[in-house]
């Protein structure tokens, strides 16, 4: 992104120079600067921020690149690999389409492209997940979703409330 930016500055300013007036080439050019530079910069200020890819607590599951979801909402949790022997953590949901209507519109068009035919509807994939083993990160998930399913079938006692 950042050299296509730059070879967009790169044109602006020789259009601008040789042809001494701002015409439709120094328009295309400051355009595609415009929108290359930006999407440079927004993708650096994510890596230069790196934030949390998957968070997991008794609540349920949420970070930057997975949506929010509770346990109860959540039916199954695995590990699998793509075409391409991508390895990824997918947890199915219970009502996938009442899960994507509350999503923003990016996050309903990320579903609808994510990897559904594995089964799957929030995937989290194994190379942002940072020293961390995708096993270990799904067993800790079941270990959430167990015990949030065995805290809601449990009625509350004097020793349990």
């Amino acid at each position: 992104m950042v050299p296509f930016a730059l070879l967009g500055l790169a044109f602006l300013f020789l259009s601008i120079v040789q042809a001494a007036v701002f015409g439709w080439v120094s328009v295309l050019a400051l355009g595609i600067s415009i929108v290359f530079g930006g999407s440079a910069a927004f993708f650096f200020g994510i890596a230069w921020r790196r934030p949390v890819a998957l968070r997991l607590d008794r609540h349920g599951i949420s970070g930057f690149y997975t949506p929010p979801a509770t346990w109860d909402e959540i039916t199954d949790i695995g590990i699998f690999k793509d075409t391409n022997h991508n390895r990824f953590l997918g947890f199915a949901l219970r009502d996938p389409i009442g899960f994507r209507d509350r999503q923003t519109a990016w996050g309903r068009l990320k579903s609808h492209f994510s990897n559904r035919s594995f089964g799957y509807h929030i995937i989290v994939p194994d190379i942002i997940l940072q020293d961390a083993d995708v096993e270990t990160i799904a067993e800790q998930a079941k270990a959430f979703h167990t015990a949030a399913t065995d805290a809601e079938i449990r009625p509350p006692t004097a020793s349990n409330p």
